[in-house]
């Protein structure tokens, strides 16, 4: 049962060691215990990762905010207490100095998270998985009822955004971009299957260690087989470099912006690309094209190269393994950044951003055996690469002359020199492999095919957003304790099971192009066992949600196929044919103008003149987005000192070490030298060295009035108190309680003491 009470009349009492508490929500089984002690039971054990969230239902009457305070090693953990809003008010209060003391935390009402999930600030981590449930003690023993249902709110809550976020953000652009490229996937990337046998094949990535195998490269151009990621295509331009394939997954824009200078090289390479891979890519490129992904249901299901990879580093090398050459000499492929903190080579856009230093770093040792940094992705993409290279390399070698990249295993780490290359004909087996590619293109019978499958799956798909409109109206009803509400429920289960049934019915399509696009329906909570009622709380919110972004995400995906189907109907059957004025106007209403430019010779000239405009106004568009996202990437002075702080807290020497290499490379950061200074006084005190890290403190505070000013004074503080240096501890603390009077506290007990 719920406690009614007024909230005005609450207090907080002090149990024999000093803990206050509100009787209201802490039991006596836990105040009667020194809270320190329920800290070091409960949470000490728990490994926190400063990359990701922590949620917790409740806070026990303030207590859990005031031990995490008290922790100085889990003060920049990204934490949001959740507190029930009778007694929030209260809570605030009480922890105010607290809470300033956690620059990542927030204290929240069920209602404020709410708001907080749908601003989108916490998608990132939602979609990842990096947001963690955890009960307070008085959610544990939940002797006031509220905790309970509150827990499981907040579960849903969490989940739901999840589904609304992966369904409309990352499912969606990816179902698009493979509906718009279907007229260009009419030959697959297994057409190069054993094509590449006895010859060196040179895979290109975008790692900083690439410019070390450029020169060599070019020296043995015609000798080897060159597969590039895209977004190289700048740097291999100025190297005068021309991969004989290029290799795009990503169906971002900004894929678009980073690869675009592939379309300049001449003679243009084949262009393998996922079937989702950003359309506008696919559609200007202006050689041959072949693709990875599944077939449409009327050809063999054996000649496809499926796309499951985490990056198109990891895609590329699948493409490569699949013409079974003799050697793979991996380029590029660090995984990790180097000594002065780069994660590109020379050229791409995100190196002329400058250094990257992030706090969810892996540290990895090279084949030279320093250690380096490697973000989250990089690390995963490598390990994954790693699993790959133990499926072939007792049939192909594969080769990393680079020193600093990441050392994975059976890779064969030599210098380029020592590195033979193929003897077999490469450049005739190409231009014989690329003679193949232009023959099964525009075979006939492809677009009309592809006409009917896409006018089927607009009426599957119109068949299932009408069940699920109607299964989120009913979500509303089903939640009322009535006659018409129990009817609802039991509406939702006969449309979950039919979605299942109409599903399972197409699932040769579904799951072919879109695999798991379209298997949220399986968690809606609607099929619940013995028909269960809904509760509100529980299943049925969910469901609503789910079947919220369901709507949207066929909506959209409708939408899509109905242009692709456009586009199809209007392509040209015969490559002579000139196109009609429809599809000429059709491709500059979707922003497609280089598709009517490469076909010039065939179009007439007033569409030419507006093509050419419109393909003018797009680079320009483009270049200044460009700018923008990449301007996101710039370090702050923020985020530099949660890497460093994060470092010293790790006690991680190494890492501090990379990042005092990187900032020897930030020329145009402002406060490059206070930033140094404050590694230095870190890795002064981990190793023990109290004299350096306070030389290394009092420069800074010698500089006035900045951001590390505060840290500074505190670390000072610190080190003072423990080596008994009494008078200079007081005078630190003294500045700090007038820059910030949550210090004030802590310099009267001081006070007292000294």
């Amino acid at each position: 049962m719920h406690k009614d009470f007024d909230a005005n009349d609450l207090r907080f009492r002090a149990n024999a060691h000093g803990d206050l508490y509100l009787p209201e929500v802490v039991s006596e089984a836990v105040a009667r215990h020194e809270y320190a002690d329920l800290w070091q039971t409960r949470y000490a054990p728990i490994d926190f990762k400063r990359s990701n969230n922590y949620v917790f239902c409740g806070t026990d009457s303030g207590l859990l905010i005031k031990a995490f305070a008290a922790a100085a090693q889990h003060r920049d953990l990204a934490l949001w207490f959740v507190e029930d809003e009778r007694i929030i008010a209260q809570v605030r209060r009480e922890c105010a100095a607290q809470l300033a003391q956690l620059p990542h935390a927030l204290l929240l009402s069920g209602d404020e998270l709410q708001a907080l999930l749908d601003s989108g600030q916490l998608d990132n981590s939602v979609l990842a998985g990096r947001v963690n449930m955890l009960r307070a003690a008085c959610a544990e023993h939940d002797e006031s009822g509220w905790y309970t249902p509150m827990f499981a709110k907040l579960h849903q809550r969490i989940d739901a955004r999840h589904t609304l976020i992966n369904s409309l953000g990352s499912r969606l652009p990816f179902i698009a971009q493979t509906l718009l490229n279907l007229p260009s996937t009419q030959v697959p990337a297994s057409i190069v299957k054993d094509r590449f046998a006895g010859m060196t094949v040179c895979l290109l990535a975008a790692g900083p260690s690439l410019d070390e195998h450029l020169d060599w490269l070019r020296l043995h151009r015609d000798e080897v087989v060159v597969i590039a990621v895209s977004r190289i295509s700048r740097r291999l331009r100025e190297a005068g470099i021309i991969p004989d394939f290029v290799v795009s997954i990503d169906p971002q824009e900004i894929s678009f912006d980073v690869s675009r200078e592939g379309l300049q090289m001449q003679p243009t390479p084949v262009l393998a690309f996922a079937n989702q891979t950003i359309s506008r890519l696919v559609n200007q490129w202006q050689g041959p094209k072949i693709y990875f992904g599944p077939r449409l249901p009327w050809h063999k299901r054996d000649d496809e190269t499926p796309v499951a990879s985490l990056t198109v580093t990891n895609q590329a090398f699948e493409f490569a393994v699949a013409g079974r050459p003799e050697q793979i000499i991996l380029m590029g492929t660090d995984f990790c950044l180097d000594a002065a903190g780069h994660t590109h080579a020379q050229g791409n856009p995100e190196r002329e951003q400058g250094i990257s230093l992030r706090a969810d770093m892996e540290e990895v040792v090279t084949y030279d055996g320093s250690v380096r940094l490697s973000s989250y992705d990089y690390y995963n993409s490598g390990k994954q690469l790693e699993i790959q290279i133990a499926a072939v390399h007792e049939s192909i070698r594969v080769i990393n002359p680079s020193a600093g990249a990441m050392r994975l295993n059976n890779v064969i780490h030599t210098t380029l020199e020592d590195t033979q290359s193929s003897i077999a004909p490469v450049q005739q087996q190409l231009q014989s492999l690329r003679r193949d590619i232009q023959a099964a293109t525009g075979k006939p019978g492809y677009m009309r095919h592809s006409c009917e499958e896409l006018r089927l799956f607009r009426k599957r798909s119109a068949d299932l957003r009408k069940l699920a409109e109607e299964a989120l109206k009913l979500t509303g009803v089903a939640a009322e304790d009535s006659p018409r509400g129990n009817k609802a429920n039991r509406r939702l289960f006969r449309i979950d099971k039919q979605i299942r049934k109409d599903y399972a019915r197409e699932r040769q399509f579904c799951t072919d192009y879109f695999p798991a696009y379209f298997s949220d329906v399986f968690q809606t909570g609607a099929d619940l066992a013995d028909n269960t009622p809904l509760a509100f709380g529980d299943a049925l919110d969910k469901s609503r949600h789910i079947y919220e972004a369901y709507c949207r995400i066929l909506e959209g995906v409708d939408s899509v196929a109905k242009h692709t189907l456009k586009i199809i109907k209007l392509w040209p059957d015969d490559p002579a044919e000139a196109p009609a004025d429809k599809f000429c106007q059709l491709m500059l209403t979707l922003d497609w103008p280089a598709v009517l430019l490469r076909n010039e010779s065939r179009v007439a000239p007033e569409w030419l003149e507006q093509a050419r405009q419109q393909h003018e106004a797009q680079f320009k568009r483009r270049s200044v987005r460009l700018e923008q996202v990449l301007e996101t990437l710039t370090v702050n002075e923020a985020s530099l000192f949660k890497v460093l702080s994060s470092a010293y807290n790790q006690r991680s020497l190494d890492k501090l070490a990379h990042f005092k290499n990187a900032l020897t490379q930030m020329n145009d950061f402002p406060s490059r030298e206070l930033y140094y200074r404050l590694s230095d006084a870190y890795h002064a005190e981990i190793i023990g060295n109290t004299d350096l890290a306070m030389d290394s403190y009092r420069w800074i505070i010698d500089q006035g009035q900045t951001n590390l000013l505060e840290e500074s004074l505190n670390r000072v503080a610190f080190l003072c108190i423990r080596t008994g240096d009494s008078e200079t501890a007081l005078m630190a603390l003294s500045v700090l309680s007038e820059i910030n009077p949550m210090y004030e506290a802590t310099l009267e007990q001081f006070r007292l003491v000294a």
